[in-house]
């Protein structure tokens, strides 16, 4: 179940706590009816990213996104820098490789992107998986 609850954290970044809140229902009901004794506690620990300012996250951002910058990076380091630099540091906590490969996050990335047919966020996460190693297949 750690690793059911684990593929679940990429939801945080892109539809937030509900839909990982969500998941973890799912997963709970489906521990419940399938008698399973694994805990679902997670003994992976997870260690907050080390961004120190709001240009650190920008670079990182521009980086993962092929050096184009998102709209909304501007607005946040404006309005909310330290929000910005916090969401920085969360990404980079749930996207590490865990229990979970970066690469199967990316592509749970690329899946809830196109069910919302969202395409920038589509192409991204593309993107990032095909440089971890996926292939079009």
């Amino acid at each position: 179940m750690s690793e059911l609850a684990e593929i679940l954290t990429p939801c945080i970044l892109s539809r937030g706590i509900p839909a990982w809140f969500e998941g973890i229902k799912a997963i709970q009901y489906a521990k419940k009816y399938s008698n399973s004794n694994e805990m679902a506690d997670s003994e992976q620990s997870y260690e907050v990213g080390d961004f120190q300012n709001v240009e650190e996250v920008i670079a990182y951002f521009k980086e993962e996104a092929g050096d184009v910058k998102a709209d909304w990076v501007d607005i946040m380091k404006r309005n909310a820098p330290d929000v910005l630099r916090q969401y920085g540091n969360l990404r980079t906590s749930i996207l590490k490789d865990g229990i979970v490969p970066r690469k199967l996050k990316e592509l749970v990335l690329v899946g809830i992107n196109v069910a919302e047919r969202y395409e920038k966020g589509i192409a991204l996460h593309v993107n990032s998986a095909k440089k971890l190693g996926a292939s079009d297949q």
